[in-house]
Formats: C-alpha cells, sequence, structure tokens
C-alpha cells in the first residue's frame, strides 16, 4: 500500500484512475488549453501530506472559483497524481478540480463551467 493511501480515499468512480480523466478529456479537443503559462506549480515540491497536496492546488485556483467553501481530496496510487476539488457546496458548476503528481506539478485543471488546462 502507498502511503499517500493512508491519507487520502482513491478516486472517485466513475472516474477511478487520472488515466480514466485524462481519456475522457482528450474526447474534447477544442475545450482543452495547454496550462504550460497558465500553471503555477512548475517546480518540483514533493508533497508529502493532504494538506500539502491542498496548499499547493490552492495556488491553482482561478478568480471564477475563489469563493469555495468545500474542499474534497483524492490521490491515486497507481499514477501518483494528487485530485484536489474546490467548490460551493449544493451549487452545482461551482467547482474546480486541480491535479497535482506527487512531485508537487500541476498536470490538469478542470473546471466545471470553464476551460480545461493540460500538460501531458
Amino acid at each position: 500500500m502507498n502511503e499517500n493511501e493512508l491519507i487520502a480515499p482513491p478516486f472517485p468512480s466513475p472516474m477511478s484512475s487520472y488515466k480514466n480523466y485524462v481519456d475522457s478529456i482528450k474526447k474534447y479537443g477544442d475545450f482543452i488549453t495547454d496550462g504550460t503559462n497558465i500553471f503555477k506549480n512548475i517546480t518540483e515540491n514533493r508533497i508529502t501530506s493532504k494538506e500539502e497536496a491542498i496548499e499547493l492546488a490552492k495556488n491553482e485556483i482561478l478568480e471564477d472559483f475563489a469563493d469555495y467553501n468545500k474542499i474534497s481530496v483524492y490521490f491515486d496510487s497507481e499514477s501518483e497524481i494528487w485530485l484536489i476539488l474546490f467548490y460551493v457546496e449544493d451549487i452545482l458548476g461551482s467547482g474546480q478540480s486541480v491535479f497535482i503528481d506527487s512531485n508537487g506539478l500541476t498536470r490538469l485543471i478542470i473546471c466545471e463551467s470553464g476551460p480545461i488546462y493540460f500538460i501531458e
């Protein structure tokens, strides 16, 4: 068992892994923007706790999603990717998902009512 599984549950179904998210978003290529010049977490900073993952993910919050009041954290042990969800409770389309690898580098941002940013 990976040590991170002890501090964050696995990704929720039906997207039970980072690979499933990536495969799914690739179907919407016209809506994907290269995150190279957008992501703020571009220097390796090994994540060792759920709290560190949250703090790094906060760097990536877009202005439209800054009013979140809930955070959920998941970890895909196969790809060593953290998923941090920021959202407003009971408001559909209010969320932003930030995917960060275990080295602290942002890999993907999905905004429920907006753009998708991705680095392969």
